[in-house]
């Protein structure tokens, strides 16, 4: 499955916030597919999840801090080449 910078992550992969109503606000920081288990970074990005103004608005008016838990997530980096033709095991 592929995945573009912006698209909401989805839950089964194991990123999930502190309260339930506050799942669509964790997002791709980058170009991502999934294979088999494993993200693989396709583009470069400066982070794989981003968690997006992580409050809530409650019904009194106060603001819930939202944290976000990622677990079981395995990320391969292989597959990003810089700007000078470089992966992160060497040259391409």
């Amino acid at each position: 499955m592929k995945y573009k910078k912006g698209q909401i992550v989805p839950r089964w992969l194991g990123v999930t916030a502190s309260d339930r109503k506050s799942q669509h606000k964790i997002k791709f920081g980058a170009d991502v597919s999934i294979e088999g288990g494993v993200i693989f970074l396709e583009s470069d990005g400066y982070a794989i999840f981003v968690p997006y103004d992580m409050t809530r608005m409650m019904k009194n008016g106060t603001r819930k801090n939202v944290k976000t838990v990622v677990s079981g997530v395995a990320v391969n980096c292989s597959r990003v080449v810089d700007g000078g033709g470089f992966t992160l095991e060497g040259k391409s």
